[in-house]
């Protein structure tokens, strides 16, 4: 079995335990307190409210702060790592936690990860188990860390655990992005997103959202690299031309009945 948690003590570096059956207990009780120290946050009050919001881009809709938000498809890593771009162009303050297997954590490069948000700011952790994984970004979320925390699990979580990273998000202020591998269910998200790559850009359709609306979005970049506005996907879809009127109107339908005269001699009548 691989080590049971990674947990970065500085910045963008991954530490690992051993292998043992379950992660470090010493270890996981140590990361609320290591990333408040990252972001020089105490227990002190927060500072957010279920009002504030993070905008992704102009006309789509936003993902609220103290709230658990799932992604889907293809392009949710891209997704997920451009709202933590977006997250410390509001504010510096924002440190990114990424969570997840070996495989997960180990994928992502420094220079992948410079092109959204400085390396330095993020913090990953690797976890052995789906209930590791869970358990770790319910402390991450509840850090006080006013984090934008990326989740990567197989299947979604269900309605008993996105309820319990819902709260840990309440309580720390942070914004939780569970992205999916495989399937979704019924959960206590606020907002569920499928992201698919396309030859020109990403299409982005909101499949749930508890407090706006839901829609299809084609993202595109412009040459240096920064989304542009976003078109809803019906204007790239274009519309069935309706067949032409016609004033005339239809001709009666002719039936042909049995003669009601004698038959002739020797003929037998029709059936």
């Amino acid at each position: 079995m691989a080590g049971g948690i990674a947990f970065d003590e500085c910045a963008g570096r991954v530490f690992q335990t051993p292998a043992i059956a379950r992660p470090s207990l010493q270890v996981l009780h140590s990361l609320p307190a290591g990333l408040r120290r990252q972001v020089h946050l105490a227990d002190g009050p927060d500072s957010f409210r279920p009002s504030n919001a993070l905008g992704l881009l102009s006309g789509l809709p936003k993902l609220l702060w103290q709230r658990v938000h799932e992604v889907t498809g293809l392009g949710g890593l891209h997704f997920a790592l451009t709202a933590a771009k977006r997250a410390r162009a509001q504010d510096n303050a924002h440190p990114s936690i990424i969570i997840g297997t070996a495989r997960d954590v180990h994928a992502l490069r420094p220079e992948g990860l410079g092109a959204y948000v400085p390396p330095a700011s993020v913090t990953m952790i690797e976890a052995g188990r789906r209930a590791d994984i869970l358990w770790t970004a319910e402390q991450a979320l509840a850090a006080k860390a006013q984090a934008v925390v990326l989740i990567r699990i197989d299947q979604g979580p269900t309605l008993s655990e996105s309820r319990t990273l819902q709260i840990a998000a309440e309580r720390g202020g942070s914004l939780g992005l569970i992205l999916i591998a495989r399937q979704a269910r019924s959960s206590a998200c606020q907002t569920r997103w499928d992201c698919q790559p396309v030859p020109d850009g990403w299409d982005w359709t909101v499949v749930k959202n508890k407090t706006g609306p839901v829609g299809q979005w084609r993202i595109r970049a412009g040459p240096d690299g920064s989304l542009l506005d976003p078109i809803p996907l019906s204007r790239l879809t274009p519309q069935p031309t309706p067949p032409p009127h016609d004033p005339t109107p239809p001709s009666a339908s002719v039936v042909s009945l049995p003669p009601t005269g004698p038959s002739p001699t020797g003929a037998r009548p029709a059936p």
